[in-house]
């Protein structure tokens, strides 16, 4: 019986964050950045310092950022996220824009309003930029016991990337994502690897269908299935059980 492993999560500590130069005729650049970035990186922590370029042999300090994300809510309350930056900043949690200080300034502590959260995963965006030698932005939070932190890899995460790789998987053998409807169809590339694009950038609890022939088998459910995790096809004597999966064949 066909079944598939989980061999990488694409779950990483951090944000991700994504770098454009700004060109010198712009003072405070719009808030949205078209093109494709000049760089791309996870950050671990959320205070950071800019004294060089982040642009990889190129002096320039004139630059959009933008961070995306979750942050991981320990227990429900009251929390107050803070952002401290030079020049312009602007966070948003959940879609819902929290701080907007989009101006050329120095170092300027902002403080939002409280948001009652839910335990659990919670989308953030931050957008960024910075004009002339130095730079600063610092991101926290005041959490419903009264400690103030500034936040980091310990609850913020990422995804690695859009795409689910599965090896391993036979030519005329369909994989599809399954998580009450259909989510994702499998797809062959040219060096023999199925992929496929997983829509919800959120973390999903979902199941895989394998189509083999007229038969038709199914996973048991994984956990948090991100963008950028990595599978592995295996074929299962038995109704034994793995750690990541077991087969079933439908009914």
């Amino acid at each position: 019986m066909p079944t598939l492993v989980r061999i990488r999560q694409g779950k990483q500590r951090g944000l991700l964050g994504r770098f454009w130069a700004i060109p010198h005729m712009w003072s405070v650049p719009p808030k949205t950045m078209k093109g494709r970035p000049w760089v791309e990186r996870v950050d671990y922590d959320m205070e950071i310092p800019w004294y060089i370029s982040p642009f990889p042999n190129e002096d320039l300090m004139d630059f959009f950022a933008e961070w995306f994300g979750y942050v991981e809510i320990p227990v429900e309350g009251e929390y107050e996220f803070f952002m401290k930056c030079d020049d312009g900043c602007i966070l948003e949690i959940d879609g819902v824009t929290v701080i907007d200080a989009w101006r050329i300034q120095p170092p300027t502590l902002y403080i939002g309003d409280p948001i009652y959260l839910e335990p659990g995963p919670h989308k953030v965006r931050i957008r960024y930029f910075n004009i002339g030698p130095f730079g600063l932005i610092s991101f926290g939070w005041l959490r419903p016991d009264g400690r103030l932190e500034i936040l980091d890899g310990e609850h913020l995460f990422t995804r690695t990337g859009s795409t689910i790789l599965i090896r391993g998987v036979p030519r005329g053998v369909e994989v599809e994502l399954w998580s009450g409807n259909l989510l994702a169809r499998g797809r062959r590339n040219e060096l023999g690897l199925t992929y496929m694009i997983l829509p919800n950038p959120m973390p999903v609890d979902a199941y895989f269908k394998i189509r083999v022939g007229e038969e038709v088998y199914e996973t048991q459910v994984f956990r948090d299935v991100w963008g950028g995790d990595v599978y592995e096809y295996v074929e299962d004597e038995g109704p034994a059980s793995f750690s990541e999966g077991e087969a079933v064949v439908s009914t």
